[in-house]
């Protein structure tokens, strides 16, 4: 599978827009540019997250100056500023390949989103059952909010259920009456 993206547009939000969302796309991505524009491309990429993925840099495509380059963005970047910076002129249009995210990174991303997740639905929680929310009524919220299993959802609010109740516990256990009075202060009255 892969990802077609043509031509990005030329400039301003909705090219980074762009970019950064065939940045994180899993499948490969395919994408056309012009000569002038392939060094902010390939910079646009590595800026986005995809300087380590592999990458296939193709000029001319079946024409008689066809060129193939391979490696990752960060490296075909590399590779062209020096042609821009001897005396060689970027010519031809290009196409892109960049390769699909590997299955560490994709098992990489899984976990940061799912730690991202359970953090967003700790505080979720809390602060719902902090309000005094039923915890029943803030799991079901929650678990759509996030799309989380809602067994997930109230095994945390069961803990946090708990950790409320314990800090409540320990605020009520609490006697003024308990204080000892420093040497001396026990005798002293205010006078009127």
């Amino acid at each position: 599978e892969f990802c077609f993206g043509g031509f990005l547009p030329r400039a301003g939000k909705a090219r980074r827009q762009r970019v950064v969302e065939l940045a994180q796309e899993p499948r490969a991505v395919i994408l056309y540019e012009a000569p002038h524009r392939l060094l902010s491309t390939l910079q646009d990429l590595c800026d986005a997250g995809a300087s380590a993925r592999q990458c296939l840099c193709a000029r001319e495509i079946t024409k008689l100056h066809e060129q193939v380059e391979r490696g990752t963005v960060s490296q075909l970047l590399s590779a062209f500023r020096r042609v821009e910076e001897g005396d060689e002129r970027i010519r031809g249009e290009f196409t892109l390949v960049v390769a699909p995210v590997s299955d560490d990174e994709l098992r990489a991303r899984a976990e940061a989103e799912q730690e991202r997740r359970a953090d967003s639905a700790e505080d979720a929680v809390r602060a719902r059952l902090a309000r005094g929310e039923s915890l029943s009524r803030a799991v079901k919220q929650v678990a759509a909010e996030l799309m989380i299993k809602r067994s997930v959802a109230y095994d945390l609010g069961l803990r946090i259920q708990r950790e409320l109740a314990e800090d409540n516990a320990t605020a009520q256990d609490w006697d003024p009456g308990d204080m000892v009075d420093p040497p001396g202060i026990s005798s002293m009255r205010l006078s009127e």
